[in-house]
């Protein structure tokens, strides 16, 4: 059973069996209790998407960058509770984003694009770290098809050799794709408007348009993701979305209720 605490900060961690915990670090006033649907408190600027209520599922990542051509941004994540309160289980944390930072997003761009977007798939080059988002292991036929002619465009596939264009694959790219999630912009596949864009293992540099993070942490939102609460992630310029109404919790035990 989950009971509800007022503080400020709450983190995820991970003990040594890999079970997530939530800690909280700050005891405050409590917020207000109305229920709601999730929105945004942010004034930020051109590139920061308006976001449906219903765009959003009970798990959400945001990623905010002050300025639209940083490749620096900050990633938090969020529970959402049985009633309707938002709890902090990550974060803030540091992550890199594309070189030309957030904006229109198309293939080569070097833009991470602004927008909300499904958690929907997750892959690496390590076995699986016990996500219940789907998970392949890659090996050296695991590509993703970035070439817009293609007729399997914006698609994980197995194949021999890259189907053309700036395909990558997903082995051979290196450490960055030890653990990585896919978010699904450009679901239609319009060719063109861009391909292959992952939260993934960061490098300590900016990326081609994904968004990474530290690998320890990446892997602790991976034990924690889960598809039947329709995770999403906001990336955005600006100040960070914060889901309302917020509250902080932990349960009896200190351990995070994958079922919450």
């Amino acid at each position: 059973m989950v009971t509800t605490v007022h503080g400020a900060t709450t983190r995820l961690r991970r003990r040594p069996s890999g079970t997530m915990v939530l800690v909280s670090m700050l005891v405050v006033t409590a917020v207000t209790c109305a229920a709601g649907p999730v929105a945004s408190a942010s004034t930020a600027a051109s590139t920061t998407p308006s976001v449906s209520p219903d765009a959003v599922g009970r798990q959400l990542i945001t990623v905010a960058a002050t300025e639209a051509g940083s490749s620096h941004a900050v990633l938090s994540a969020w529970q959402q509770r049985e009633d309707r309160s938002w709890v902090k289980v990550l974060g803030p944390i540091p992550a890199r984003v594309g070189a030309r930072g957030i904006g229109p997003a198309r293939e080569g761009s070097e833009y991470t694009p602004a927008g909300t977007f499904l958690l929907d798939q997750a892959f690496g080059r390590l076995a699986d770290p016990d996500t219940r988002l789907p998970y392949f292991a890659t090996d050296l036929r695991d590509w993703w098809d970035e070439n817009p002619a293609s007729p399997t465009y914006n698609l994980h596939i197995r194949r021999d050799d890259s189907p053309g264009g700036a395909s990558e694959n997903l082995y051979t790219t290196g450490s960055a794709y030890n653990y990585a999630v896919n978010f699904a912009y450009n679901p239609a596949r319009i060719p063109g408007k861009g391909s292959a864009f992952f939260l993934h293992v960061g490098t300590g540099s900016a990326t081609a348009g994904c968004v990474s993070i530290d690998q320890g942490e990446l892997l602790t939102l991976l034990q924690w993701l889960d598809p039947a609460q329709r995770p999403t992630i906001d990336i955005r310029v600006g100040a960070a979305m914060v889901p309302s109404p917020v509250h902080s919790s932990e349960s009896s035990d200190g351990s995070v209720n994958r079922a919450v």
